[in-house]
């Protein structure tokens, strides 16, 4: 039964992070919907991390606070889904 847990470990901490990601996009669903420059909406900028493109309307520092976030919970999600060894 140790090595079921065991097992089970890696899969329960992968959803951990699923959920941990999805949530700011739960929040985002009850903001109103995006809107383009061209229709009033802020001024798009992109921002780029090792492993994110964000297109977005926030702030330059906020926008690279978020690329750095969206770094970190994938070296987690990396670190627990790791590949098996061939």
């Amino acid at each position: 039964m140790h090595r079921f847990l065991a097992g089970l470990l890696p899969v329960l901490l992968a959803l951990l992070l699923a959920l941990l990601l999805a949530l700011p996009l739960g929040c985002a669903a009850v903001r109103a919907p995006l809107t383009p420059p061209e229709q009033g909406g802020p001024r798009w900028s992109e921002t780029r991390s090792t492993h994110f493109t964000l297109f977005t309307g926030l702030d330059a520092a906020e926008a690279r606070a978020r690329a750095a976030r969206f770094e970190q919970l994938h070296g987690a999600l990396a670190h627990v889904i790791q590949a098996p060894s061939a």
